[in-house]
């Protein structure tokens, strides 16, 4: 057991991406921690008693840290290396959303009305729309129409490469004054491999 002054540190072991925090030795452990709590070296995460003396417990890395799973009880008799809870930098967890940010960024797609007029997402009021919010896109499909001068343009994701479609994500709304290049709709890009249920 690593004591430090009055102070004993957690057994922690590193596997993979992940830390599992485990009982420093034979003793009882009260620890403080419950799944999504953060913690890092500077406070004590718990109290360990061993022969009648109790210690703060502390985290020996120095890496700000969040709990993702907890095991057994908060306070009991625990052998050591009895493992106590499963932890990821709390940096780590960032990096790795900021990252699948970047990526669904990366991969949605906007539609700009070609011309300006009035949009209208069925052919006639009343009737069934074009496409709907979560509408798998292609090349083909009508998204709605522009009524320009008394005239019906279709609107048509035209910028799509060969295989590719895209997840409806927004719409204008209907009856929506659009100008020439203002935003009509967003998409995320599905990939030729990728696929989703056909426009309803």
């Amino acid at each position: 057991m690593s004591i430090v002054g009055h102070r004993v540190e957690l057994l922690l072991l590193e596997r993979g991406e992940q830390f599992w925090g485990c009982s420093p030795g034979v003793g009882v452990l009260r620890l403080q921690l419950r799944e999504g709590d953060s913690f890092d070296a500077q406070h004590p995460i718990g109290v360990f008693y061993q022969l009648g003396i109790s210690y703060p417990i502390y985290c020996p890395n120095k890496e700000p840290m969040r709990v993702v799973r907890c095991f057994g009880a908060c306070s009991s008799a625990l052998d050591y290396g009895a493992e106590l809870f499963v932890a990821e930098p709390i940096d780590q967890r960032v990096r790795a959303a900021t990252a699948t940010t970047k990526r669904e960024e990366a991969d949605t797609q906007f539609l700009l009305a070609p011309i300006g007029g009035v949009f209208y997402r069925s052919p006639i009021p009343g009737h069934p729309p074009f496409a709907r919010v979560g509408s798998i896109i292609g090349v083909e499909d009508t998204l709605g129409v522009i009524e320009l001068m008394k005239l019906l343009f279709p609107v048509h994701w035209t910028d799509l490469g060969a295989g590719e479609r895209v997840e409806l994500l927004s719409l204008a709304d209907d009856g929506r004054v659009l100008h020439a290049g203002e935003r009509v709709a967003s998409g995320r890009l599905l990939r030729a491999e990728q696929k989703g249920p056909a426009i309803t």
